[in-house]
């Protein structure tokens, strides 16, 4: 009976370079494994805090900080129909170097059609910087819708547009809108308009009293203009040196406190 020959049934062992070059293989495929699994679950987590971050800090983020993934979580919620956050994508799109104009004019409007009136407001900015063809009106009808929602800035901006266009009375009635809102510069511009009878009745004691509330509110040129009117003797104010000078000490400070534009 003759025997099998065994050398062809007994496995071949690999040399041991090649066992070595194979076991670093499956280690790297391992390594790699890993990371994408870190970094999927990293991004996974970071983009459930983003979920979690107010619509405000979102903004914030993605405009002055450039953060890609706030501003992508912002497009989301647009998307989603939150008008906050479509108001909140026009604006930064508006603002950061670079950014898609056309778009941020798509979201805003998109925002104001849902009543959001720092939209409005914004959209109005946005026409008042353009060279468009009836750039101008398309600003004061978007300023006006914002101020119809009681946004002092808006009515401040329809008052400014009214003074270029030498309208005194329409002028001061936006003006005053603003000034009920406590906005210093509509708050200033009205007691100069009241104080020349410019638009308004000419009222000096009217005029004391709204310098004195936008002083009260930081404004400088408030300051200075109570200055001159102690330094004059001025608005029914007996003359008051020492008045004039706490009141110039005043726009300093006033200076370093400027009123947030709204």
């Amino acid at each position: 009976m003759t025997t099998a020959a065994t050398d062809d049934l007994t496995p071949t062992a690999l040399p041991a370079d090649r066992t070595f070059f194979w076991a670093l293989v499956a280690l790297a495929a391992a390594t790699a494994a890993l990371a994408a699994g870190l970094s999927l679950r990293n991004g996974s987590s970071e983009r459930a805090a983003l979920a979690a971050v107010s619509t405000e800090q979102l903004a914030v983020r993605a405009g002055a900080g450039r953060d890609a993934q706030a501003l992508q979580q912002l497009r989301y919620r647009a998307q989603g129909g939150v008008a906050q956050a479509q108001q909140a994508l026009g604006s930064v799109l508006a603002s950061i170097d670079g950014g898609d104009r056309a778009e941020a004019v798509h979201w805003l409007e998109a925002a104001q059609q849902q009543g959001d009136a720092q939209a409005s407001y914004l959209l109005g900015r946005l026409h008042l910087q353009s060279a468009a063809l009836h750039a101008e009106a398309y600003a004061a009808r978007d300023f006006e819708r914002a101020a119809a929602a009681g946004h002092a800035g808006a009515a401040l901006q329809r008052g400014l547009m009214a003074r270029r266009a030498q309208d005194p009375v329409a002028a001061a009635r936006w003006l005053a809108q603003a000034a009920q809102a406590h906005d210093p510069q509509a708050l200033f511009l009205l007691a100069n308009a009241t104080r020349e009878g410019n638009g308004v009745p000419r009222d000096e004691a009217r005029a004391l009293a709204l310098y004195r509330e936008a002083a009260a509110l930081e404004y400088p040129p408030a300051h200075q203009a109570l200055a001159m009117a102690y330094e004059r003797g001025e608005l029914g104010l007996a003359r008051d040196s020492e008045q004039a000078r706490e009141a110039l000490a005043e726009v300093a400070h006033s200076l370093k406190h400027p009123p947030v534009e709204r």
